[in-house]
């Protein structure tokens, strides 16, 4: 009842602050109508050939609309420590291609690298940790609930120190250490490898990945932890 609860007023109040969570530390992230608080991965402005805003919502403009076909990668100005992050996804169920994005943290300033959640339609064929929830090429995602493409899901990124949460749909899905044996050893066996300190860095932005269209996000929240 409480996720029911708590959707329904998602519904409601898109991109709103309730009362309680403003004096909970909450900060909007995404206003419906701006890209303040955002700038391009590795430009100080925002890259409106991928990107739109409309109803809303932050849409990634299929590859196939765009007069320039890139990927743009858009990132947070403020860089985040300890924190809880949370976000409505809905991936697109009418295009002629895989719908792929997700939102990397701990990003370093100029660069698009950073741990991921990934957000992607459900191909079932994916051998290795890249599917939905997923920390991408890491570690897997569990027990998950997804809704249908065209639908709405909730996600949320909770960091602590080391220990990092993935929800989707408010179940926990996956939980792991940065810097930990189980993250070491898995990253010794992912692109990742020769990257040094790759997830462990004190800070970083968060950004959303733009991998060809098809997703798009509302109701982009953060609670910063001490």
């Amino acid at each position: 009842m409480l996720i029911i609860s708590s959707w329904r007023r998602a519904e409601a109040q898109t991109n709103i602050l309730t009362d309680s969570e403003i004096k909970a530390g909450w900060q909007l992230l995404f206003d419906g109508k701006t890209f303040t608080g955002w700038r391009g991965a590795k430009t100080d402005t925002i890259p409106t050939n991928g990107w739109k805003i409309e109803n809303g919502e932050l849409l990634t403009i299929p590859r196939d609309k765009r007069p320039v076909k890139v990927n743009e990668d858009i990132i947070t100005t403020t860089q985040y420590s300890n924190f809880e992050f949370q976000f409505d996804f809905k991936m697109a169920k009418d295009l002629n291609q895989s719908t792929n994005s997700g939102i990397k943290y701990f990003v370093q300033t100029g660069t698009s690298l950073g741990l991921e959640y990934q957000i992607i339609e459900e191909l079932k064929e994916v051998k290795y940790p890249g599917e939905l929830a997923d920390l991408y090429e890491l570690f897997s995602a569990k027990n998950k609930k997804v809704n249908p493409m065209g639908s709405w899901n909730q996600g949320k990124i909770l960091v602590q120190g080391r220990h990092v949460e993935h929800w989707l749909n408010g179940i926990m899905v996956l939980e792991f250490e940065r810097g930990g044996k189980a993250f070491l050893e898995q990253k010794s066996k992912s692109k990742f490898k020769g990257i040094k300190d790759f997830g462990e860095f004190p800070q970083g932005h968060i950004l959303l990945q733009d991998h060809g269209g098809g997703v798009s996000f509302r109701n982009l929240k953060i609670r910063v932890l001490n």
